[in-house]
């Protein structure tokens, strides 16, 4: 009996090792994680600028292109899971460039990323937080997987606000 055990919990350690290295193979963004989805972008000036590269668990043995795209529908799930209020960025406030991304032949990692850029404050509101998320819309490679939870990520966007201070010098 005690040998059974054994036998059985060495199985099911094996199976929870296997698993858990499958599952870290394949292609992600840069500073995604399912603890820490976030990336911050802090509108100063325009345009504010961020990049986000992918990279893939191991070097690629031909050029992959990985397609990427904003997935503005994905806010609202983002909102609950983190017990935020962020606003999706208003379209018309922004540029996604580059978002065809090629991770080279011997290579890990994009040698360039998807740029978003805030081109207008016109339509953003004082005060609001808003958000962006990029993800993972497709790989050129059928056999090579996305990590699920490296697919996206969220770009937040906060804005400096500038104020006239009061004089409170004594004149």
């Amino acid at each position: 009996m005690k040998q059974n055990i054994k036998y059985a919990l060495l199985a099911l350690f094996s199976f929870l090792m296997m698993s858990c290295q499958k599952s870290q193979e394949g292609v992600y963004i840069v500073g995604a994680d399912k603890l820490s989805p976030v990336a911050n972008l802090t509108i100063d000036d325009l345009p504010a600028v961020i990049g986000i590269k992918v990279a893939s668990s191991n070097a690629m043995e031909n050029n992959v292109e990985v397609m990427m795209k904003s997935t503005p529908e994905l806010v609202e799930s983002f909102n609950k899971e983190y017990k935020k209020n962020y606003e999706l960025l208003p379209e018309k406030s922004y540029k996604l460039e580059n978002t065809s991304l090629i991770i080279e032949n011997g290579k890990s990692i994009s040698s360039e990323g998807v740029r978003l850029s805030i081109i207008s404050r016109e339509l953003l509101k004082e005060g609001t937080t808003y958000v962006l998320p990029v993800s993972i819309a497709g790989v050129s490679d059928k056999n090579l997987s996305v990590i699920e939870g490296s697919r996206t990520i969220y770009i937040v966007i906060n804005q400096v606000i500038i104020t006239q201070a009061a004089d409170l010098s004594n004149r």
